[in-house]
C-alpha cells in the first residue's frame, strides 16, 4: 500500500458566496459526530459547502482531507476503488475491498468528503458504516440528494441561499437597493455578473428585477450561475422574462464541471432519475399544488390512485430524496416544491396525460374548503379558517382561473368566491375580491340565486373601496334578481349594504333606516351573522349622527352576540364602534381600552386596513386627553397604512373627524413638531405601531396569523450570553477571558449568531440585543431616535464588571 499527499481537495476557482449559518452550523455538528451529511435538492451548493467545511477542518486531521467525487460513477461494485484512487492509494496485491480499506485507514486520523452518493446511497451507506466501526477517528462528510441512513448519522439540510422579498410596487427604492446586498443570492448573482460583464453595481435602475430574478430563481446557487452566464447575450429583464422556459434558457453552464449541472434540465433530470415509479408519478401530480399542500390535500388528489399509507410513503421518499420541503405551522405540516420543481413536474404533468384529471380533483378538494370556511366562519374556528385560507390563496387562485377558463365551470367559481368573501373582507384584500367577481359575474350570466349573491357581494367589496356608483349599480341588479327568486337572505344582506352606502353618502337617515331592515329580516332567518353585519351598520349610522347612546347600546348587543358565537372579526369592530362612542362621551379611559382591544382582534388576523381606522380613533381620543405628540405619532401610522393600501378613513364616513384631529393638533403643536411627528409614526412598522397604541392599555396583544414560513432561528443560552457581551462592547478576546473559553471559541460562537440572525455586523447585534431585551411597547417610548443612532449609543456601552454574570371597520 502506498499513498502521497495530505489532500487532494481542489483549489476554489471563484469566490465562496454566503453560507456564514450552515458553515458555522455544519462545523458544530461535526464536532459532535462522526458521519455529517449535507442534503438538498440539485444545484443548491452542497458540494462547495463540502469542500469549503473540508478546507477549514484541515489542520484537524494530519493524515489527510480527501473528496471522492462519485457523480459520475454508474457501477457501485467500483465505490470503493474510486474512494482509494481519490486517496492516491495504491493495493499491490489486488483490489481493494471494504475490509481492507478500513483496515488501512483505522489507525488514521483522517476527513473523507464522499460527493454525491443518492444514486450510490446504499453502496456508500455499507462502505460508511465498515468505514466508521474500524477507525475511532475518522470523520466522513456526505453530500446526497438522500440521506444514507447510517446510524449515529448526522443531518444538514441545505437551503437555497437567502432571497429578498418580492418587492412591492411603490416601494422606497434608495432603502431596498441599499439593502438587497445582504441576500446572499443577490450577492451571488452580483459577483458573477461582475464576472462576465467586467463591472456590474446594483442600483435603482435594476434593484428590482435582481430582487425578482433572485426570487424565481428560488436561490438556488446552480441557476444563479447559468442565469449571469447568459448576461453576455441578454439583459436582466430579458431573462427574467424568459424564465417560464427556464429549461431552455438556463444552459450553458461549466463545460468543465459534472455533465448534469452543464443545464438546469439535466440536473433535475437527474434527480426524477433517481425517483422511483410512485416517485415518479406523484412528483407530477403534486405540482398541481401552487405554494405548497398538506397531506390532506396531497391524498384527495392522489386518493383515485393510492391509499392514504402509500400516499404518505410516497411522500416521504420525495421529502428524503429533497424533492419536497417540509414545513412546520404551528403543529401543521406542510409540503412545497422549490420553483424550478415544480416546473418540472408540471411538464412531466402535462405528458402523463392526466392533467385535466388531476386538475378537477384539485379543483374539488379547494371548493369542498372554501364551503366548509363558509360554513364554520361565525364560530371559534375563525381564525383557524383565516389561518389556513391563507396559506391555501394560492390553490384557491388556481382552482378559481380553472373555472373562469374551463366552459361549464363559471357557476362554480362564483360560488367558491361567494364563500371565500368573508376571508377577503376580513383581511382587506377587496382589490382581489372585485378582481375575481368582475370575472366570475361576466361568465356565470344565469339568472339563479349563486348570481344574485355574487352581485351583492361584489357590490359590498365596492362599496368599502369607495366606489359608490359601481356599487349602487351592482346592488339594483341584486335586487331586481333576488326580488324575482324570493331569495330572502339575499335581500337581507343588500338591506344591509345599502345603509352601508348610505352611511358614507352622508344620508343617516336612510342608513339607519335601511340598517334596521337588515337588522328585522337577519333576525327572522336566524342568521347570526348577518344579524352581526346589520348590528355595526346601524351603529355606525348613529356614530356619524353623534348618536352616542344609541351607538353605544347596539355596539354592545354586536359584542356580546359575536362573544356568544366566538366571532373575532365582527367583534372587532363593534369594539372600534364602542371606543368611538366612548370617546364622544367623554369616557376617554373606556374608549382607549375598546381601542387597544380591537387593534389586538385585528393585529390577530393582519386586518391592516381595520388597524388604521383603530389607531386613527386611538389617535383622536389621545388629543382629546391632551397627549399631543401620541396623537400625531399614531396618525402618521396610520397614514403609512392607508398608503400602502390605497384606502382612507373617508371610506369609512369618518373623515370629518380626522379633520378635527388635525386641526386641534395644529393648534397646539408648532408645524415642525407636528410634521417631525407624523414622520416618526410613518417609521413605525406595523408591530411597533401596534404596541404604541396598546401600551398603558392593560391590553395584551395577540399573535397574528401568518402563513407558513421560514421559522424564527432562536439562539442557545451561551450565544444569547455572548450577545448580550457584544452589546456591551467587549472584544473576541475579553468574551473569551470573561467566560474562561478559547478565543477561537468565542469568534465561533460571534460567527453563528451573525449567521443565525442574518447580520453582517457586530453593530447589528448590538442593536438586536437592546430593542429584543425591551417590549414592543417599550421600544417605541423613545421612537424619535433612528436604528443607526441606537446601534451607536449601544456600541459605546462600558463593559460588565469582572465577574458579573374609528368607526366600524365594516369589511365583512
Amino acid at each position: 500500500m502506498s499513498g502521497r499527499g495530505r489532500s487532494n481537495l481542489p483549489a476554489e476557482l471563484t469566490s465562496f458566496v454566503g453560507r456564514r449559518q450552515e458553515l458555522a452550523e455544519a462545523l458544530r455538528l461535526l464536532a459532535g459526530a462522526r458521519l455529517l451529511t449535507l442534503t438538498g435538492p440539485g444545484g443548491v451548493g452542497k458540494t462547495r459547502l463540502a469542500l469549503r467545511l473540508a478546507a477549514d477542518r484541515q489542520r484537524a486531521f494530519p493524515d489527510g482531507v480527501w473528496i471522492a467525487e462519485l457523480a459520475d460513477l454508474d457501477d457501485p461494485s467500483l465505490v470503493v476503488d474510486a474512494v482509494a484512487e481519490a486517496m492516491d492509494l495504491q493495493f499491490l496485491s489486488g483490489r481493494w475491498t471494504a475490509a481492507t480499506l478500513a483496515a488501512h485507514l483505522a489507525p488514521r486520523r483522517i476527513l473523507l468528503v464522499l460527493d454525491n452518493c443518492e444514486h450510490l446511497v446504499d453502496t456508500c451507506a455499507r462502505l460508511v458504516n465498515t468505514l466508521l466501526r474500524a477507525g475511532p477517528d475518522l470523520r466522513v462528510i456526505a453530500t446526497s440528494r438522500h440521506l444514507l441512513g447510517v446510524a449515529g448519522e448526522r443531518v444538514l439540510k441545505v437551503p437555497p441561499l437567502r432571497v429578498p422579498p418580492v418587492p412591492a410596487p411603490g416601494a422606497d427604492q434608495s432603502a431596498l437597493a441599499g439593502g438587497l446586498i445582504q441576500y446572499e443570492a443577490v450577492s451571488l448573482l452580483a459577483e458573477r455578473a461582475a464576472a462576465v460583464l467586467g463591472e456590474f453595481s446594483l442600483d435603482e435602475g435594476n434593484w428590482r428585477t435582481v430582487a425578482s430574478l433572485c426570487h424565481r430563481l428560488d436561490g438556488i446557487p446552480l441557476a444563479i450561475e447559468l442565469a449571469a452566464a447568459r448576461l453576455r447575450t441578454l439583459s436582466l429583464e430579458q431573462i427574467l422574462d424568459r424564465l417560464d422556459n427556464r429549461y431552455a434558457l438556463l444552459t450553458r453552464g461549466n463545460r468543465a464541471g459534472p455533465r448534469r449541472q452543464q443545464t438546469l434540465r439535466a440536473l433535475i433530470d437527474w434527480s426524477f432519475g433517481l425517483c422511483n415509479p410512485e416517485e415518479q408519478q406523484m412528483w407530477a401530480c403534486l405540482s398541481v399544488f401552487a405554494d405548497g399542500f398538506t397531506l390532506e390535500a396531497a391524498e384527495q388528489v392522489e386518493g383515485a390512485r393510492y391509499p392514504p399509507a402509500v400516499v404518505l410513503d410516497v411522500l416521504s421518499g420525495l421529502v428524503d430524496k429533497s424533492i419536497l420541503v417540509r414545513d412546520d405551522d404551528e403543529g401543521m405540516v406542510r409540503f412545497r416544491m422549490l420553483d424550478t420543481i415544480h416546473q418540472y413536474g408540471q411538464d412531466r404533468l402535462r405528458e402523463s396525460g392526466r392533467e385535466q384529471d388531476v386538475r378537477r380533483r384539485h379543483l374539488a378538494y379547494y371548493r369542498r374548503m372554501a364551503a366548509l370556511a363558509d360554513a364554520q366562519w361565525c364560530s371559534p374556528a375563525q381564525l383557524d379558517w383565516i389561518r389556513r385560507i391563507r396559506n391555501e390563496q394560492a390553490n384557491l387562485r388556481v382552482a378559481l382561473d380553472l373555472c373562469l377558463t374551463t366552459p361549464g365551470l363559471a357557476e362554480t367559481a362564483l360560488s367558491i368566491m361567494v364563500a371565500l368573501w368573508q376571508y377577503w373582507a376580513a383581511i382587506g384584500l377587496l382589490s382581489e375580491a372585485r378582481f375575481w367577481f368582475d370575472r366570475g359575474l361576466s361568465k356565470a350570466t344565469e339568472p339563479d340565486g349563486i348570481r344574485a349573491i355574487g352581485l351583492q357581494s361584489a357590490a359590498h367589496a365596492a362599496s368599502l373601496q369607495g366606489d359608490i356608483t359601481a356599487a349602487a349599480s351592482l346592488l339594483a341588479e341584486a335586487r331586481d334578481l333576488a326580488a324575482r327568486l324570493h331569495e330572502q337572505r339575499v335581500l337581507a344582506r343588500i338591506a344591509c349594504v345599502e345603509g352601508r352606502l348610505a352611511a358614507i353618502s352622508g344620508d343617516t337617515s336612510a342608513a339607519v333606516e335601511r340598517s334596521q331592515d337588515a337588522r328585522r329580516r337577519f333576525t327572522d332567518l336566524d342568521e347570526p351573522l348577518g344579524l352581526a353585519q346589520s348590528l355595526l351598520y346601524l351603529g355606525l349610522a348613529h356614530g356619524i349622527r353623534e348618536e352616542q347612546d344609541a351607538a353605544a347600546t347596539v355596539f354592545a348587543e354586536c359584542v356580546a352576540l359575536t362573544e356568544r358565537f366566538g366571532e373575532c372579526c365582527f367583534r372587532s369592530f363593534a369594539l372600534c364602534g364602542l371606543g368611538l362612542a366612548a370617546w364622544q362621551l367623554g369616557e376617554l379611559e373606556q374608549a382607549m381600552e375598546h381601542h387597544a382591544a380591537a387593534i389586538s382582534l385585528k393585529y390577530a388576523f393582519h386586518d391592516h386596513v381595520g388597524i388604521a381606522v383603530a389607531l386613527e380613533q386611538q389617535a383622536w381620543v389621545m388629543a382629546s386627553a391632551g397627549r399631543h405628540h401620541e396623537s400625531a405619532v399614531l396618525l402618521g401610522a396610520a397614514g403609512r397604512i392607508w398608503r400602502e393600501t390605497g384606502a382612507s378613513i373617508a371610506v369609512f364616513g369618518l373623515a370629518s373627524f380626522h379633520h378635527r384631529c388635525e386641526a386641534s393638533l395644529r393648534r397646539v403643536l408648532d408645524q415642525r413638531k407636528l410634521e417631525r411627528a407624523l414622520a416618526q409614526g410613518a417609521e413605525l412598522d406595523l408591530d411597533e405601531a401596534v404596541a404604541a397604541a396598546t401600551q398603558g392599555t392593560g391590553t395584551p396583544v395577540a399573535h397574528p396569523v401568518v402563513p407558513a414560513g421560514e421559522p424564527e432561528v432562536p439562539l442557545s443560552p451561551r450565544e444569547r450570553q455572548v450577545a448580550d457581551l457584544v452589546a456591551r462592547g467587549l472584544s473576541n478576546k475579553e468574551i473569551a477571558s470573561y467566560l474562561v473559553i478559547a478565543q477561537r471559541t468565542a469568534e465561533g460562537h460571534v460567527e453563528r449568531i451573525l449567521g443565525k440572525l442574518g447580520f453582517t455586523s457586530r453593530a447589528q447585534i448590538v442593536a438586536w440585543v437592546k430593542d429584543s431585551s425591551r417590549s414592543p411597547q417599550e421600544r417605541t417610548c423613545e421612537p424619535q431616535r433612528h436604528v443607526g443612532e441606537r446601534e451607536r449609543s449601544a456600541s459605546t456601552s462600558p463593559p460588565p464588571p469582572h465577574g458579573e454574570s374609528g368607526g366600524v371597520q365594516p369589511h365583512g
